[in-house]
């Protein structure tokens, strides 16, 4: 006679996050969200000062992303 299979066994507990580790996450999203703004003011500066000029550098970085298969 054969027997029923046994049950998987349960996927490990997740480890539990202290405090520390949440506080942590939270203030490093928030260096991540200053260094995106500080950039985007930076890529405003550029493109008032020389708009042409930063057009330009889009198109030839756009088009090195296609590969170049034209």
């Amino acid at each position: 006679m054969s027997r029923p299979p046994m049950p998987a066994p349960p996927p490990p507990a997740a480890p539990e996050r202290d405090a520390f580790a949440e506080e942590l996450e939270m203030k490093l999203r928030g260096v991540d969200g200053s260094v995106r703004a500080s950039l985007v003011k930076q890529i405003n500066k550029i493109v008032e000062k020389s708009p042409e000029a930063f057009v330009k550098n889009m198109r030839n970085w756009l088009h090195q992303g296609r590969g170049n298969d034209d």
